[in-house]
């Protein structure tokens, strides 16, 4: 495949000016492929354990759909995204598996031939990729699985909470619709 990390985070995309993709840059690289792959997307800020990707893969094959360690399942309209719903940390210890809703696409992962959404990076909505990733999914029916863990298991790099998606969009008191 095409070593396309330095194109991540801004992209030429009508070929007049930069555009800032934000967290849906996580995406970008789903146009480099034509025979189906494992896809993970993740995070710069988390450190993952050293059984992540063969367990997930696994999880991936077991459940054939979309796996994470971090989400969502929600609860009904008009509550706080971030607090009005059950919400499963990856940094937190997991016993649920099983469907959720929407996808922490910092440590999300899928097969290509199951779920491809090549033009989800181009979205106009900035800083919500698991949002959009996720409404994606369900459009398409695509399942989407919580797989359990240990609090411990992967660790936080304490990027600063002020500029983060999460920080930013935490403090808007974003509410689902």
């Amino acid at each position: 495949g095409r070593d396309w990390s330095s194109d991540v985070c801004s992209s030429d995309l009508n070929g007049l000016e930069e555009v800032d993709l934000t967290d849906n840059c996580k995406f970008y690289g789903l146009q480099f492929y034509d025979d189906p792959v494992y896809y993970f997307s993740i995070d710069d800020d988390i450190i993952y354990p050293e059984w992540y990707i063969e367990k997930t893969i696994e999880k991936i094959e077991e459940h054939n759909s979309i796996v994470t360690y971090h989400g969502r399942k929600l609860l009904g309209k008009g509550l706080n995204y971030y607090k009005g719903h059950q919400g499963y940390r990856v940094l937190g210890k997991v016993d649920y598996e099983g469907e959720i809703d929407v996808a922490g696409t910092g440590c999300t992962a899928f097969r290509t031939d199951y779920f491809n959404p090549v033009d989800i990076y181009k979205s106009e909505h900035k800083r919500m990729s698991d949002v959009i990733f996720s409404l994606e999914a369900a459009k398409q029916g695509k399942r989407i699985c919580m797989i359990p863990h240990k609090e411990g298991d992967f660790k936080d790099l304490h990027a600063p909470a002020e500029s983060s998606c999460h920080g930013v969009e935490s403090r808007k008191g974003a509410k689902t619709q």
